[in-house]
Protein backbone atom coordinates (compact mmCIF):
# COMPACT_ATOMS: atom_id res chain seq x y z
CA UNK A 1 0.00 0.00 0.00
CA UNK A 2 1.28 3.10 -0.99
CA UNK A 3 0.68 6.40 1.36
CA UNK A 4 -0.07 9.85 -0.19
CA UNK A 5 2.43 11.95 0.72
CA UNK A 6 1.66 15.62 2.57
CA UNK A 7 2.15 18.76 1.21
CA UNK A 8 4.73 19.52 3.98
CA UNK A 9 6.83 16.85 2.87
CA UNK A 10 6.81 17.41 -0.88
CA UNK A 11 7.75 20.79 -0.27
CA UNK A 12 10.41 19.72 1.97
CA UNK A 13 11.62 17.06 -0.28
CA UNK A 14 11.30 18.96 -3.81
CA UNK A 15 11.68 22.50 -2.60
CA UNK A 16 10.15 25.95 -4.61
CA UNK A 17 9.44 23.99 -7.54
CA UNK A 18 6.75 22.89 -5.83
CA UNK A 19 4.65 26.55 -6.26
CA UNK A 20 6.31 27.92 -9.24
CA UNK A 21 4.64 28.79 -12.51
CA UNK A 22 7.18 27.41 -14.67
CA UNK A 23 7.73 24.03 -12.80
CA UNK A 24 5.53 20.82 -13.89
CA UNK A 25 6.26 17.42 -12.47
CA UNK A 26 6.47 14.40 -14.69
CA UNK A 27 5.79 11.01 -13.77
CA UNK A 28 7.83 8.26 -15.38
CA UNK A 29 6.56 4.69 -16.25
CA UNK A 30 8.16 3.47 -12.97
CA UNK A 31 7.14 5.62 -11.08
CA UNK A 32 9.71 8.47 -10.14
CA UNK A 33 8.32 11.48 -10.21
CA UNK A 34 10.95 14.33 -12.24
CA UNK A 35 10.61 17.90 -11.96
CA UNK A 36 10.56 19.92 -15.79
CA UNK A 37 11.41 23.45 -14.96
CA UNK A 38 9.78 25.04 -18.40
CA UNK A 39 12.12 28.23 -17.81
CA UNK A 40 15.19 26.26 -18.64
CA UNK A 41 13.95 26.49 -22.44
CA UNK A 42 14.55 30.08 -22.60
CA UNK A 43 17.23 30.86 -19.52
CA UNK A 44 20.71 28.75 -20.00
CA UNK A 45 21.26 29.52 -16.53
CA UNK A 46 18.83 26.97 -15.63
CA UNK A 47 18.64 23.21 -15.67
CA UNK A 48 15.82 21.71 -17.41
CA UNK A 49 15.49 19.09 -14.19
CA UNK A 50 17.27 20.68 -11.42
CA UNK A 51 18.63 19.00 -8.40
CA UNK A 52 16.45 18.84 -5.89
CA UNK A 53 15.04 20.76 -3.41
CA UNK A 54 15.51 23.30 -5.15
CA UNK A 55 15.97 26.54 -2.58
CA UNK A 56 16.92 29.41 -4.46
CA UNK A 57 16.18 30.37 -8.23
CA UNK A 58 16.32 33.50 -10.42
CA UNK A 59 13.61 32.41 -12.35
CA UNK A 60 11.26 31.76 -9.09
CA UNK A 61 7.43 33.29 -9.65
CA UNK A 62 4.87 32.30 -7.40
CA UNK A 63 2.03 30.48 -8.88
CA UNK A 64 -0.99 31.44 -6.79
CA UNK A 65 -2.77 27.64 -7.99
CA UNK A 66 -0.43 25.34 -6.81
CA UNK A 67 0.17 27.20 -3.40
CA UNK A 68 -3.74 26.88 -2.55
CA UNK A 69 -4.04 23.70 -4.89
Amino acid sequence: MRLAMSRDSTTDRVGLCVSCEHARSIQSARGSTFWLCEASKSDSRLRKYPQLPVRQCVAYRADAEKQHG
